[in-house]
């Protein structure tokens, strides 16, 4: 029994190591620390997108630090201070953490350049191109 506890102690522990790749909240410094075709992005795994059709339902695609477009993840959503949210994304008036931008160009392709420069989509702006509560 005593030469059984630690292959099992150790199998344990690999399978709770490979669980955690398949999570969306890994940890990451480099692309090589996530698993698949996932990215690391503001040090969390993600997927690649180019636009928010490319995520899973209700993720949005934004554009990161280094200009690589990434699905922003249900836990990077919300925010009441630009302090709440991962660089380089803002907190917006819609108290979503968001990319900025200047024209339509900066945002994900599909996504346009609201009135207080954050990108988003066409559905949660109104005819003036203000961001919707």
């Amino acid at each position: 029994m005593s030469e059984s506890w630690p292959r099992l102690l150790g199998f344990m522990m690999v399978s709770a190591w490979l669980g955690c790749g398949s999570s969306d909240s890994r940890s990451c410094k480099f692309n090589s620390d996530c698993t698949g075709s996932q990215v690391c992005k503001m040090g969390t795994c993600g997927d690649s997108c180019h636009t928010s059709a490319d995520c899973p339902a209700g993720q949005s695609c934004l554009t990161a630090a280094d200009q690589t477009k990434v699905c922003q993840l249900p836990s990077e959503t919300r925010c009441a201070f630009n302090s709440d949210c991962p660089a380089p994304l803002v907190c917006a008036v819609d108290q979503r953490c968001r990319s900025q931008c200047q024209d339509n160009v900066d945002c994900p392709l599909g996504q346009v350049c609201t009135t207080t420069r954050v990108c988003a989509e066409p559905s949660q702006v109104d005819s003036n191109n203000n961001l919707i509560d």
